[in-house]
């Protein structure tokens, strides 16, 4: 099955919901330049090249629905055909936008949900509960997730903050071989999510087209396994680049080998 090529939306810069202990929000939002809420009318403007086989992630770094305006941006590459993953604590969306959306035939929707820890700041009011039963009610595809004692952190509040170890030699993940691009409401475009909008820009949809950033992909992906000082070395999601070598040729000889059996 061929890799699912995705490009990612940050609606909004600032996220209410502060889960501080694993987002670093004080760098994102401290380090970043440029309008900081993505309206509709630029959206419909960036994401004019993107064509529509590629999956439109609602995530990024801060609550989709922080933005008021997501709900109309996810109707609008819904009517272009693309397919939509959505992330999100449901902060911010009301219940008239809630009836809108679950009419989209979402790929996947993960619903963060309130933690006994307190790490998420989610307002656990009428409203989010009337919203959080429609959508649980009205969309398929959900998993859910929360940050309490079970939850294992990606780390990537590390590599931004500076404290995660580094790894050596030349690493390399799924990313590295199919795009999955991140924009920022300022139109600027990233690598990965990993990288927060801190590292890793590949250009603008305000200067580029999507075919044209396609075009550094390559490029870029090696830079990024092979230069010590990228985000790709301090990444817990990244492996030594011999582990994918010898690994994926073992899981695709047992695919194989299941699919043989089941002739």
């Amino acid at each position: 099955m061929e890799p699912l090529k995705t490009f990612e939306i940050t609606t909004k810069i600032g996220c209410s919901v502060n889960c501080l202990k694993y987002c670093p929000q004080e760098i994102i939002t401290g380090n970043y330049k440029g309008e900081r809420i993505l309206s509709l009318d630029a959206f419909k403007t960036l994401i004019d090249t993107i064509p529509p086989e590629v999956t439109i992630i609602f995530a990024g770094v801060s609550e989709p629905f922080g933005n008021t305006q997501t709900p109309d941006m996810m109707e609008y590459v819904h009517q272009k055909g693309h397919k939509i993953i959505l992330f999100s604590t449901l902060v911010g969306l009301n219940l008239n936008d809630a009836k809108r959306i679950i009419k989209i035939p979402f790929r996947e929707v993960v619903i963060h949900l309130p933690d006994s820890e307190k790490n998420a700041h989610i307002p656990v009011n009428d409203n989010y509960l009337e919203v959080l039963a429609l959508i649980m009610t009205g969309i398929k595809n959900i998993r859910y997730m929360s940050m309490d004692g079970c939850f294992v952190s990606d780390r990537h509040e590390d590599h931004v903050r500076g404290t995660a170890p580094i790894k050596k030699g030349r690493v390399v993940c799924y990313r590295n071989f199919t795009p999955s691009y991140v924009m920022m409401p300022n139109g600027d475009v990233y690598f990965c999510c990993q990288t927060k909008g801190q590292s890793g820009k590949v250009g603008s949809l305000y200067e580029n087209t999507y075919p044209e950033l396609l075009e550094k992909f390559e490029s870029i992906s090696k830079e990024m396994q092979t230069n010590p000082t990228s985000v790709c070395h301090y990444c817990t999601i990244s492996d030594n680049y011999w582990v994918y070598q010898y690994a994926v040729p073992v899981w695709e000889y047992l695919r194989s080998v299941r699919q043989r059996l089941k002739q």
